[in-house]
């Protein structure tokens, strides 16, 4: 559900003279609601990662993992397909048609919902890059731009991005 937190449960395995604590721990996702920290600690999915020790157990924000924004930072790989200095695109690893790319906001903007006038220039601004990536694909018969918004909408990773579907003839209504 978009806005709502969770917190990875790490769990140190060997005695602390062992290998470094990246290759000792054991990662369980675990809801917010078990282990609840006042909202004012949590950072956004952007920035580095809250943690709290206790014992050998360390508590990270699950929204610092946000998918899209480490596939923009590198630390995940993806197909680049276009990219600036607003907007990084990318191959589906899903594809729903011949052509599927994801294009995505660098900065992390978690839905449409949460969009306002202050990023009107951003989202024309994804649009057009959707625009461009078309005719490069020469999609010269057409393409479906769609943007799915929160759960019932289909979006399945809470950081807004543009599906550019084409290649083939696309049927109506979707979903």
């Amino acid at each position: 559900m978009p806005g709502e937190l969770y917190f990875r449960l790490v769990l140190d395995l060997r005695p602390a003279d062992d290998p470094p604590v990246a290759e000792r721990v054991k990662l369980f996702p675990i809801p917010y609601s078990l282990f609840p920290i006042p909202y004012s600690l949590v950072p956004s999915p952007c920035e580095p990662p809250l943690a709290m020790y206790t014992g050998f157990a360390m508590y990270t924000g699950f929204a610092m993992s946000c998918l899209f924004c480490r596939i923009v930072a590198g630390e995940i790989p993806s197909t680049p397909v276009y990219q600036d200095e607003l907007s990084y695109a990318f191959a589906d690893i899903n594809p729903k048609a011949p052509v599927h790319i994801l294009i995505i906001p660098r900065e992390h903007i978690s839905s449409m919902f949460e969009a306002d006038e202050s990023k009107r220039a951003l989202l024309g601004h994804l649009m057009l890059a959707a625009a461009e990536i078309a005719r490069n694909k020469a999609l010269v018969n057409g393409y479906r731009i769609v943007v799915n918004t929160g759960s019932d909408g289909g979006q399945t990773v809470d950081h807004l991005h543009l599906h550019l579907l084409g290649g083939r003839h696309l049927t109506w209504p979707p979903g």
